[in-house]
């Protein structure tokens, strides 16, 4: 790490500005000939080539190549973030289910809906009355634990879903 006192400020100004300006334009060289080499392809596949040239050919500094050979995580947070739709109820945005729930269901069903964090505090065990949905936000995750022998239930438990305190691994 370089620490230096920063006693000039309009010094410390322009190298904030040399360094978010700097020239690129050798990584825009190498992009462009990617895209020629590779634009004979779908878009899909000549995504993910010059985003490899991208990934491939920038300078990272010591401790990301470090990080990288390592495989060790460059981010990590210690504290959750839950979002919690907190719009009127009429405004509210829902997710569909997936197709595959929607295919088995009755024509007349109106269940097509996810089950969102609302709606699992509003049935949350009685044993749980006390919390404020902030703290059952927080504190519970959704345990999804599907295997081959329940998909033929799907259908029936559809709105089953197990709710355990994310602290706890998974039954």
């Amino acid at each position: 790490m370089d620490v230096q006192p920063v006693l000039d400020a309009y010094a410390c100004i322009m190298y904030i500005v040399a360094y978010v300006t700097k020239d690129k334009r050798e990584m825009g060289e190498v992009l462009r000939s990617a895209k020629k080499k590779h634009s004979d392809k779908d878009i899909r596949t000549l995504m993910k080539k010059i985003g490899s040239v991208f990934l491939t050919h920038r300078e990272v500094s010591a401790q990301e190549a470090v990080f990288r050979l390592l495989g060790l995580t460059m981010l990590s947070c210690s504290i959750k973030r839950v979002f919690v739709p907190t719009d009127l109820p009429d405004n509210r945005v829902r997710i569909l289910k997936p197709s595959q729930y929607l295919e088995i269901l009755d024509l007349d069903s109106e269940n097509v809906y996810m089950t969102g964090i609302i709606q699992r505090y509003i049935a949350r065990p009685f044993s749980l009355d006390f919390m404020c949905l902030a703290d059952f936000a927080v504190e519970y995750d959704v345990c999804y634990n599907v295997t081959a022998s329940q998909n033929a239930d799907l259908a029936a438990h559809d709105d089953e879903d197990d709710v355990q305190p994310a602290n706890e691994p998974p039954a």
